[in-house]
């Protein structure tokens, strides 16, 4: 929530896990650059009114592992049964 939205649509130098929005054909084709993509100054405002009702609904969600999925990947045995029994 508070990374730079120039390095989150443009990509981090030298982040091999980077994924920048900008690969996007569409929004390349629109917005090369972030500066281009916030230029007219309503990049903020448009954010917000788009992403803030999912990131308050977010917030009130529960996150449980499926028992199932932690016995079937390795490494991750006994997580859900933690989870279980310390309620996290």
């Amino acid at each position: 929530a508070d990374a730079d939205p120039a390095s989150v649509y443009e990509g981090k130098e030298g982040d091999p896990y980077s994924r920048p929005e900008v690969r996007d054909p569409c929004l390349a084709r629109c917005h090369p650059d972030f500066e281009s993509l916030e230029a007219d100054g309503r990049f903020e405002e448009l954010a917000m009114t788009l992403y803030a009702p999912l990131a308050q609904w977010a917030q009130t969600l529960a996150v449980m592992p499926h028992a199932a999925a932690d016995e079937t990947r390795p490494g991750t045995e006994g997580r859900a049964r933690v989870a279980e029994e310390t309620g996290k």
